[in-house]
């Protein structure tokens, strides 16, 4: 009103008057108490979508659920039964009570349970009494959970319209509970993408620090007490924490990021946070379609601490855990193929991997490369791969290289032996070169030249020592790449020549 600012008036008609029901128990919420220590911030719908078995069967869970008594009758005997459907099947109910008219209370089940197999769990909670309720549709509510046997997550992979974005140094964490001592392998992230809205864009080289930290306390608001410049570290030196680059194509798509190793969680955590940071771009999380509970999103806008929380729907953002026994039953087999470049006096090694287990494969080669899936030798000799797959499990293949057995002209013999630091000048050269050694200790020593068969060219005794220098004149020899070997009592050296 003008005269009156700040003064407001409605106009109301048509108003029903409706009278209360005489029988209607309802559930109002369902809960899995006795998980986290904050419990005031945890309790409502606060379990897992999926947990590890190996953390479930440790775990002791209390079902319960908010009622209420809508009608204007008291109702007598009433109770909530929870029936769990499942490998590990369950029933409990409360202690019955009167349950006044126009009411509101909590109540647990008397019995606790844990799902220690692996498979899916159905969870029926029900309220009844002695009466025959006038609205029995809204006595039930059923929720569900998986025992898995390596991920840990709150969300039920089903993507909402939420997301969680950030730039600079923005994060975003969820929180994890410890029942049992465990090992962590990584951390996956749903990076999020709109076709029609530039502010829900993940960005294609954007980083992520991808880490786990462990929980030290909460403050008096609820908000975890946790150092994100000190990720979890075990007993063994390995650090729970990995760097992302997003590529084209991760967009709208859940990632799996593992660690350098798997690290075991230290003794005392009791409860950590997974997630990440953003140190560089911008990234969007997508959240899960389910209504998680309260207290599980933790947020940081300064990459050091916890700033708050949110209590709405989860990051999908979930912890794979690692098992020793993955490995035991996992089979890979390798081969290597070689492909022979003869103009350049080279082959190409790449190797075919099969496993019974993850098919995501790192290599390391015995000579230095790493996480490459392909090498170039120049020489024979015997050479090896060391396979490793997404589930931490390595194999060794030891292989030799010879030219009679992939029809190439690679030298022959170890090129990486240069014990007498000799060196060929000039190289190429027309068969007139000059070999000067470099020498740590005097000694007698032969000069061999050899073809890429083997065949013997020339040979010469001579006496090493530090500058000693050879004037060789093969000036008859046919255009070709040729070995240049030194063999004396205690060290050998060998390089390749070009003749042109």
């Amino acid at each position: 009103e003008a005269t009156n600012p700040g003064l407001y008036y409605w106009m109301i008609d048509d108003i029903v008057l409706a009278t209360p029901p005489d029988h209607d128990l309802a559930i109002d919420d369902v809960f899995y108490n006795g998980v986290g220590p904050f419990v005031s911030d945890y309790q409502f719908n606060n379990y897992y979508q999926q947990i590890p078995v190996r953390q479930s069967s440790a775990d002791e869970v209390v079902f319960g659920a908010a009622t209420a008594n809508r009608g204007t009758t008291a109702q007598t005997n009433a109770n909530l039964t929870v029936d769990v459907a499942g490998p590990a099947s369950f029933n409990s109910s409360n202690t019955s009570f009167t349950y006044a008219g126009l009411s509101f209370d909590s109540t647990n089940v008397v019995d606790l349970y844990s799902a220690d197999e692996v498979g899916s769990y159905d969870v029926t909670f029900t309220v009844g009494a002695d009466s025959t309720d006038d609205f029995p549709e809204d006595n039930v509510v059923e929720q569900s959970f998986a025992v898995s046997e390596r991920i840990y997550s709150r969300n039920d992979d089903v993507i909402s319209s939420g997301v969680y974005w950030g730039t600079g140094t923005y994060g975003i964490y969820s929180r994890f509970d410890v029942f049992a001592d465990d090992t962590i392998s990584g951390v996956s992230m749903n990076h999020y993408y709109s076709n029609t809205n530039t502010n829900f864009q993940t960005a294609a080289g954007s980083v992520a620090e991808v880490g786990i930290y462990a929980i030290t306390g909460y403050d008096a608001n609820g908000v975890a007490l946790v150092d994100l410049a000190s990720p979890m570290t075990d007993a063994n030196g390995n650090v729970a924490v990995a760097y992302y680059v997003v590529e084209e194509g991760d967009q709208n798509n859940t990632i799996m990021v593992r660690f350098d190793e798997p690290v075991g969680i230290p003794a005392g955590v009791t409860e950590f946070l997974a997630g990440y940071k953003v140190s560089s771009g911008t990234i969007r999380t997508s959240t899960s379609a389910e209504f998680a509970g309260y207290g599980n999103i933790w947020v940081s806008t300064d990459a050091q601490t916890i700033v708050g929380y949110t209590s709405t729907t989860n990051p999908m953002i979930n912890v794979e855990m690692w098992s020793s026994s993955l490995c035991a039953n996992t089979t890979i087999v390798i081969s290597i193929d070689a492909d022979c470049d003869a103009g350049n006096y080279e082959a190409t090694l790449s190797p075919n991997v099969t496993s019974t287990g993850s098919n995501d494969f790192v290599f390391d080669w015995s000579t230095g490369e790493s996480d490459v899936d392909e090498i170039i030798v120049d020489a024979e000799g015997a050479y090896s791969i060391t396979v490793t797959d997404a589930n931490f499990c390595t194999e060794t293949y030891d292989f030799n290289i010879a030219n009679a057995d992939i029809s190439c002209n690679l030298a022959v013999g170890d090129l990486a032996n240069n014990d007498f630091g000799m060196k060929v000048t000039p190289n190429p050269n027309n068969g007139q070169f000059n070999i000067v050694f470099d020498a740590t200790r005097n000694q007698n020593a032969n000069v061999y030249v050899r073809s890429l068969k083997g065949d013997l060219i020339y040979s010469t005794a001579v006496a090493v020592t530090d500058g000693t220098s050879i004037d060789m004149n093969l000036s008859e020899i046919p255009s070709g790449v040729y070995l240049v070997k030194v063999v004396g009592e205690t060290s050998t050296s060998v390089e390749r020549i070009v003749v042109q």
